[in-house]
């Protein structure tokens, strides 16, 4: 049995990190433009903060006997936000594998490793708090293509989308990464009232997802609740 079987078959819940950006800027001082973690992978001083900030939960699922799914720092890596960073579609590709290789390589040295899942992780092309366009899911297909592509390629175990705000952007992104053949996970941002930043309630969102996407996707989350 794989470690993605593992994940959807055990009766113990896996890890997963926690806020790789906000980590990196608070406690680590990391200095990344546009929240833009993949910045890092150029300078040796940003490699090693990614590293402590994966060992740290690498170390923590050894010790409590459980399997850990490790997100690539690739959140701004996609159509959306890739031009405003200086990259091109070729350059998303680059980005989004030299992040997983780097990924890979802290997971082998690891004593753990058997039990680390690689995670790629997407964001939503624009704000994930405060959505200035509504995607349509063939728009949102298209920004995405690059990044769900390279993931496709590079076999990471699974891809999974963050803060995402409105069904159009979730529906493209889950149905191009199904048409890749790629395990998907999505997670909605999600306002203290329950409802996304669009106003719509979470169970609308999750159903529209499921029709439009034949419930494909292998989990849901929320996340980043404001108060």
């Amino acid at each position: 049995m794989g470690i993605l079987d593992r994940l959807f078959s055990s009766p113990a819940p896996f890890i997963s990190d926690g806020g790789m950006e906000t980590d990196l800027i608070f406690h680590e001082g990391a200095e990344m433009p546009l929240f833009a973690s993949f910045v890092l992978l150029d300078s040796p001083e940003g490699c090693e903060m990614l590293r402590r900030y994966a060992v740290s939960y690498f170390d923590l699922a050894q010790v409590a006997s459980r399997g850990f799914v490790m997100g690539t720092p690739t959140w701004r890596a996609n159509g959306g936000w890739g031009p405003k960073l200086g990259l091109d579609d070729a350059g998303i590709r680059d980005v989004n594998r030299r992040a997983i290789a780097f990924a890979r390589d802290l997971r082998s040295a690891h004593p753990w490793r058997d039990h680390i899942l690689i995670e790629g992780v997407l964001g939503p092309a624009g704000d994930g708090y405060a959505p200035e366009q509504l995607l349509t899911p063939t728009e949102a297909a298209r920004l995405h293509s690059a990044q769900l592509e390279t993931f496709a390629e590079e076999d990471v175990d699974i891809a999974s989308a963050f803060t995402i705000t409105h069904p159009g952007e979730a529906i493209g992104m889950v149905n191009r990464a199904r048409d890749l053949g790629l395990p998907f996970a999505l997670s909605f941002t999600v306002e203290t009232d329950g409802r996304l930043p669009t106003g719509q309630d979470l169970d609308c969102a999750l159903s529209e997802v499921e029709a439009a996407t034949g419930g494909c996707v292998r989990y849901y989350g929320i996340n980043c609740a404001h108060s």
